[in-house]
């Protein structure tokens, strides 16, 4: 201060000591201890308080805040930032929770299990703070809002794959509902927005409209395709929450209006082929939207059924399994065409899982799933190209659907589609290196082969000689065996049991 003083600066006559306080030499901090000290970079990486001592003023990591002279920024910093009235501190702020939010859901910050920076955020009104960002005009901090929401409450990557070998075994289509409270009180009117958002997230969200939200931002706003991804993908994690919640989803008008235009626009013959970004961004959005709609129809027996009145959805899965692979596609689009099958393969099964669309499949799609299912069994035997991952969630679908047609018109089963299937499922077995994929495989074989109806029913022929009880003990047996790594019970009993099943079945 003296020193601008004495030279006398225009118009510096009358100093205003506290506007120049950020000038002055920054006071070296103390009394600071480890335990609860937490400073982050932009990166969401936790700084030790050596690190935050050592690094230089030159990388933008310092601030006239609290403790000046140490790097990063504290979630106090981050949230005051979050309604700053400089767009690019809301921006950096938002982006910065979000890898905070990620980390720490992945476990990553090794504070202790008393220590949760997530609850810190929400404890302190987060929630609110990500609904206003939705509601700003610039694009840029809304896309950033829409990320930092995903990371909030939507399965991290391992919880995704988790699920989806879940799905694989018996029953795994079936959805508990992730519901944090079982009270119906919570959906009354009577709530505030915050008791309802402290009790549960999900519920709290949707009770401030985000879901609408969301609707506009996808219908009137140009958003990219990962924003767009993103969005769908949270209305998905609102669906897994409970049976009402998903019921408030697909009860939104304008919300399934909007799903319904875009289905409309891809159903327009032929459907796009993976080759161009435009059309994988297309069947990207397809994939997701069959998630959701998968996601309400896991919910119940009956919004099941109403969803499967949506105009155009059901032709649709069934037109994206009869795309062929081939080798012409990138590896991108390869990637996006398998996530589109699997996801329509997981949506027609959770279908027919109910007993819904099985007279459609017996009348109209059954030469056609006959046909894809030959390819299959083709590629497999033959081995022509390599096995896709969209493949065993089509051979699940279809056993299935087979398993439902059985139960409902007494001894209709093909022989050719237990034959394919036995095969299939054997090849698979002796091509897999890992006991997570033979796990899955067995569960294919054990849920889905109808051995009840080879073993009991009268038109089977050969197949009524065989000892119901003794058929089903010996692939449980032969399940138990393979985890055992007992490779001798694979050729002394497993082959004889399904060349016997695939033998009677032939004469049907």
């Amino acid at each position: 201060m003296e020193g601008i003083k004495e030279k006398n600066y225009p118009n510096m006559d009358k100093m205003e000591e506290a506007k120049l306080e950020w000038i002055k030499n920054v006071e070296t901090s103390s009394d600071i201890h480890e335990k609860l000290f937490y400073r982050f970079d932009f990166s969401g990486k936790l700084l030790s308080l050596g690190e935050s001592k050592s690094l230089s003023s030159k990388l933008g990591m310092h601030h006239h805040g609290v403790q000046p002279d140490l790097a990063g920024y504290t979630l106090q910093d981050l949230f005051g930032w979050t309604r700053s009235q400089s767009q690019s501190q809301r921006n950096v702020a938002l982006s910065t929770l979000s890898k905070i939010i990620e980390k720490d859901r992945r476990q990553e910050y090794e504070v202790g299990e008393e220590v949760s920076f997530v609850q810190s955020l929400l404890n302190a009104g987060f929630l609110f703070v990500l609904r206003l960002a939705l509601d700003e005009k610039a694009d840029v901090v809304v896309k950033t809002a829409v990320t930092c929401l995903k990371s909030l409450i939507c399965p991290l990557p391992c919880e995704e794959k988790m699920e989806n070998e879940k799905f694989l075994f018996c029953d795994g289509c079936e959805m508990e509902p992730l519901t944090t409270t079982r009270s119906v009180e919570l959906w009354k009117n009577d709530k505030t927005d915050h008791q309802v958002a402290s009790k549960d997230l999900i519920h709290g969200l949707i009770k401030i409209n985000v879901i609408g939200r969301l609707r506009f931002l996808l219908e009137f706003v140009n958003l990219e395709l990962t924003t767009i991804l993103d969005c769908i993908q949270i209305i998905e994690r609102f669906c897994q929450h409970s049976l009402k919640a998903a019921t408030v989803v697909f009860e939104n008008s304008h919300l399934m209006e909007l799903f319904s235009k875009k289905l409309t626009k891809l159903a327009e013959p032929p459907l796009p082929p993976p080759s161009s970004n435009n059309n994988n961004d297309e069947l990207a959005v397809l994939a997701s939207m069959f998630a959701v709609f998968r996601r309400i129809s896991q919910a119940g027996r009956h919004v099941c059924k109403r969803v499967l009145e949506f105009p155009t959805l059901v032709d649709l899965a069934f037109r994206v399994l009869a795309i062929a692979t081939t080798g012409e596609a990138s590896s991108s689009s390869m990637t996006i065409l398998e996530h589109v099958k699997i996801e329509a393969s997981k949506l027609l099964t959770v279908a027919v899982s109910y007993g819904y669309l099985t007279e459609e499949i017996r009348v109209t799609r059954r030469s056609f799933l006959d046909e894809v299912f030959a390819r299959l069994h083709d590629r497999v035997l033959e081995g022509r190209t390599e096995l896709l991952g969209s493949d065993l969630f089509f051979v699940r679908f279809f056993l299935r659907a087979i398993g439902k047609l059985e139960k409902q018109s007494g001894a209709y089963v093909v022989g050719c589609s237990i034959v394919v299937g036995c095969s299939i499922v054997v090849t698979l077995i002796g091509r897999t290196s890992t006991s997570c994929d033979e796990k899955k495989l067995l569960s294919v074989l054990m849920d889905f082969l109808p051995i009840s109806s080879l073993c009991t029913d009268p038109a089977a022929g050969d197949a009524a000689e065989i000892d119901q009880t003794t058929a089903v003990g010996e692939v449980k047996g032969w399940a138990a065996a393979k985890l055992m790594k007992n490779e001798k019970f694979i050729t002394s009993k497993l082959l004889p049991l399904i060349s016997s099943l695939a033998a009677a079945t032939a004469q049907w």
